[in-house]
């Protein structure tokens, strides 16, 4: 992702399993070359099906990160 992202690119991750989600955290947390920034929160009509279906039975982790536009 850092090679092809461009600098002040973000990406968005959202999922129901949290185990998965932790480990994404954690694995952008550590990387230097990416910054934390506010998770990106769709609107009701930019959710998945998937999404609405278990956002009613589970938690959904969300997290989202930046390339800066310098790079580390």
């Amino acid at each position: 992702l850092h090679r092809t992202l461009q600098p002040g690119g973000e990406i968005h991750i959202s999922t129901d399993h949290t185990p998965y989600y932790e480990a994404i955290q954690e694995l952008f947390n550590d990387d230097n070359r990416f910054e934390s920034i506010p998770p990106f929160e769709p609107s009701p009509e930019e959710r998945t099906d998937f999404e609405i279906y278990y956002i009613e039975r589970t938690a959904i982790g969300r997290c989202s990160f930046r390339k800066p536009h310098r790079s580390a």
